[in-house]
């Protein structure tokens, strides 16, 4: 919900131009995946090795993978039509 939220505040404190939201979103997305690959992944890593659970680990992580990819074809092929 902070993604929207930041979206609206920018919009209208802000006064963000709609033309440049495009940039400003991919900005914060790079923030996010940042964020996950330098702090979330490894300390999920740390606690599966810690609870001998690796295979939970990799299979929630093929898991997310495949939902984004899916997701991500899903409105590809929406926004075609």
């Amino acid at each position: 919900m902070t993604e929207p939220l930041g979206a609206l505040v920018a919009l209208t404190v802000l006064q963000v131009d709609v033309e440049s939201m495009g940039n400003w979103l991919a900005f914060v997305a790079s923030i996010m995946i940042s964020v996950a690959v330098l702090e979330l992944f490894p300390e999920a890593w740390r606690n599966a090795v810690a609870d001998d659970t690796k295979s939970a680990f990799w299979i929630g992580t093929v898991m997310g993978i495949v939902v984004m990819v899916g997701s991500d074809a899903v409105l590809d092929q929406s926004l075609e039509e």
